[in-house]
């Protein structure tokens, strides 16, 4: 058994059986620096597995169907681990196995056990290649899930509906609202979510390129001499193109646009040849597109081919509401990447966050979060530590235009509004609140603190009472 390799994380469980002896094995990986242990029979190797941190299992054909039905339900239920199957060259061939390698069934075979060595060694490369996969793939259910979409206000809620409506379609979507309102969120979110999420993503963002380089940027060049490289059409082609900031398009540039749009297709090199492309367009503005168009700044033709399913992400001062959710998520991410301990903010903290402008939006808000969360003392964000926030002279005016009482009521009735959401939510969901927190975007303790504040039981609690 090898036990200089203690310091390494992935380890090989070898289930030693009449075919397959410790020592046979032994006397092949001697001389390597795989950290291996040996499960002698298979009634205890599900309790071996949980001890340690396995990366490989290897085995041999299974003495009879038992032990066969065991290793298909470590295959089923740990399939974040690698198989190795020790098959002797005569079992190969009286059944007709394959040859020493992977098989079509996601196993690497082993048929002389002078292989075992490099066999295991590409194993353990592929389960770690496997674990990146599935890390990264939780990334980015992480970041771009809908339920990052956070918040219990209509507005938010409409929004949510909507993208889970249109995200698997290839309809072009429109996404307006100011900047860092989190439109390149929801471009990633719809294309995460579409058929087309095993292909690219492709973001021009207009602001950032001079308009004498759109045309190469974006259409590409009928002369093989003017730039090099793809345009952002081409390199988008099977998956999703989006457009951040298309009023800043030219109107020649938005014209041309416009007609690529009817014709899904591009003139590239000297011989300006017709190309087709398969894209999916996403587009966000930042201004009020019709009022452009009725300005003569915006083209009348791309407007109606854009403006198919528009969707407004609200500004932080018509979701102020939703701002203690946006807080508690958003310390969640910080705390998440750095490994840190869990986060809160003091009630004095909140009223100076409710209390601000945010002019910058949820992009503000994230970026003074992660700087309160870098220079607080304790596991609770104070109001000091929120650095020069000033108070919000749009709610201060909000306040004495609408007086105290109106503004009690309007705050009333989103409370309303909030209980009927989250108490729909839990009956749909059978009240699993873990299930229920994720349709709603926010967190489990989040949730238990809006059941108890709004004293929420179920209907046969109640007729108990």
């Amino acid at each position: 058994m090898n036990s200089a390799s203690d310091h390494q994380v992935a380890k090989v469980l070898i289930l030693c059986s009449e075919s397959l002896s410790q020592e046979s094995v032994e006397s092949y990986l001697a001389d390597t620096t795989i950290a291996w242990d040996v499960c002698n029979g298979f009634s205890a190797v599900e309790t071996k597995l949980k001890s340690d941190n396995y990366a490989v299992v290897v085995s041999a054909p299974a003495g009879d169907s038992s032990e066969q039905q065991l290793l298909d339900r470590l295959k089923a239920n740990y399939s974040e681990l690698e198989f190795v199957h020790y098959i002797p060259t005569t079992a190969i061939q009286s059944a007709g196995h394959s040859q020493t390698g992977r098989t079509n069934s996601l196993m690497f075979v082993v048929t002389d056990l002078s292989h075992l060595k490099a066999t295991l060694e590409l194993a353990i490369k592929h389960q770690s290649m496997k674990n990146e996969l599935f890390a990264l793939r939780g990334q980015i259910a992480m970041s771009y899930g809908f339920d990052n979409i956070v918040g219990l206000t209509d507005q938010i809620q409409e929004v949510k509906r909507t993208l889970s409506k249109v995200a698997e379609t290839d309809i072009t979507i429109l996404l307006t609202g100011p900047e860092g309102s989190g439109r390149t969120l929801i471009a990633h979110s719809l294309h995460h979510h579409s058929r087309r999420r095993h292909e690219k993503l492709i973001t021009y963002d207009c602001r950032k390129s001079a308009e004498a380089q759109q045309v190469f940027q974006l259409f590409g060049s009928n002369n093989d001499t003017d730039t090099p490289g793809e345009s952002a059409i081409e390199q988008a082609d099977g998956g999703t193109l989006y457009i951040k900031d298309v009023e800043m398009l030219s109107l020649p540039h938005q014209r041309q646009l416009a007609t690529f749009l009817s014709t899904m297709s591009i003139q590239t090199g000297s011989t300006g040849e017709n190309i087709k492309v398969d894209i999916r367009l996403l587009l966000s503005a930042s201004e009020d597109l019709e009022s452009a168009v009725k300005a003569g700044t915006f083209s009348q033709e791309l407007w109606h081919q854009i403006n198919v399913i528009p969707i407004n992400l609200p500004s932080m001062a018509e979701r102020i509401d939703d701002l203690e959710l946006l807080v508690e998520y958003t310390l969640r991410r910080i705390t998440s990447r750095s490994e840190s301990p869990t986060l809160t903010v003091s009630p004095s903290a909140l009223e100076t966050l409710r209390n601000h402008d945010w002019p910058g939006q949820v992009k503000e808000l994230v970026s003074v979060l992660t700087r309160a969360a870098a220079v607080c003392r304790n596991s609770q964000i104070e109001a000091h530590d929120l650095g020069s926030l000033a108070p919000s002279v749009g709610i201060r005016n909000r306040v004495d235009n609408v007086g105290i009482s109106n503004l009690g009521i309007a705050r009333g009735k989103l409370a309303e509004n909030q209980k009927d959401l989250i108490v729909k939510a839990l009956n749909e969901n059978d009240w699993n609140f873990t299930h229920t927190s994720q349709e709603l975007g926010i967190g489990r303790t989040t949730l238990w603190r809006k059941v108890k504040k709004y004293n929420l039981k179920r209907e046969a609690e109640k007729n108990t009472v």
